[in-house]
């Protein structure tokens, strides 16, 4: 460019043989004759004028004005399929039209429930209807992603793609944390942090998968070692705190458990309470995720206490006076310093 007018200008990429997930404009390979590219790094930054996909000779999705929020599917028709054909409200599913039959149907039940138990709590039924892209041939293993366009990604290699009983739970868990994504967004340009949608994420689909029961104290206390771990001594609410590992999971998950407790504290033991404050959250732009979940939090001073040193706080003593404030509780809760610093409950 030497600074004179131009009106058009023409971008190349090319294709990528690994996958780098979101950090420039990625594109994807779909089968033979299908592509997915990460279209963020494409949209002008201009308050100005705006990008927007241009009709052609494929079909593109999603459509609309944040079409390129996130990733996008370009190619044929026949890609694009609806989920289930005699329930219309599983959404649409993209992917290569040789997919085997059962490989396609694996994914349908747990779609189903996960979308009926969020309908049921947060949204009206139609509010959300997932666009779901099913790349078979990335590598093996399970992964998902949610990006801002709303296409859902399920990347399912190797020995994930059989439709195996024993499998079907860690498959069902998966779907069930990225549909949770496509509620908890918000109408505005602002997200919330990484501890709050990925922590959210996997508490809810470990309610759906559990149908409503908090977790067990064993599987609170393996992902409070590892935001012990991961996070160490810094504030978990601190664009300062870079994300380490699966840190974001990990303390989010502790934190929506402290506010769960709280919320089910003298109440019906459901988590009515705890989807009407991430619906609350979804609905109302601007509302900040750390002010909302200390208010829900507020009944049970201890647990706010806990909560506010998991977010806030810093330094050598915060996990001591956080294990304190978790046995006021009613979970007893014990800190060991040290190199390997860490804090163990109990009933």
């Amino acid at each position: 460019m030497d600074g004179s007018a131009f009106r058009e200008v023409t971008l190349v990429i090319s294709e990528d043989t690994r996958v780098v997930d979101r950090t420039y404009p990625v594109l994807l390979r779909l089968g033979e004759r299908g592509f997915l590219v990460y279209g963020p790094f494409l949209q002008v930054r201009s308050p100005a004028m705006e990008t927007v996909l241009a009709g052609g000779g494929v079909t593109t999705l999603p459509t609309g004005p944040r079409a390129l929020g996130g990733y996008v599917f370009a190619g044929p028709a026949d890609y694009v399929t609806p989920v289930d054909a005699d329930r219309p409200e599983l959404g649409r599913l993209v992917a290569r039209p040789t997919l085997p039959a059962d490989w396609r149907a694996a994914v349908t039940p747990g779609l189903s429930r996960a979308l009926a138990y969020y309908r049921a709590r947060m949204a009206p039924s139609g509010a959300v209807s997932p666009i779901i892209v099913y790349q078979d041939r990335p590598a093996p293993y399970l992964r998902g992603s949610v990006t801002g366009g709303g296409m859902l990604l399920l990347q399912i290699g190797g020995v994930w793609r059989v439709p195996r009983l024993e499998l079907r739970p860690e498959r069902d868990r998966l779907l069930a944390h990225e549909v949770f994504h496509l509620f908890l967004r918000r109408h505005d340009v602002a997200d919330f942090p990484d501890w709050l949608n990925e922590g959210a994420a996997d508490y809810a689909a470990g309610l759906v998968m559990r149908h409503g029961v908090p977790p067990a104290l064993a599987e609170v206390q393996l992902q409070l070692d590892l935001c012990v771990t991961s996070l160490g001594d810094r504030p978990l609410d601190s664009p300062a705190t870079a994300a380490r590992n699966r840190m974001p999971y990990a303390c989010g998950f502790v934190a929506h458990w402290l506010v769960d407790r709280a919320l089910r504290q003298g109440r019906k033991d459901d988590d009515a309470a705890l989807f009407a404050l991430w619906a609350d959250l979804a609905a109302q732009d601007g509302l900040d995720a750390r002010t909302a979940l200390g208010r829900a939090v507020a009944r049970m001073p201890a647990a706010a206490r806990a909560l506010s040193l998991l977010l806030t706080s810093a330094g050598t003593d915060r996990w001591a006076l956080w294990a304190a404030a978790v046995t006021e509780t009613g979970v007893k809760a014990s800190y060991t310093a040290g190199p390997d610093p860490r804090v163990r409950l109990s009933p």
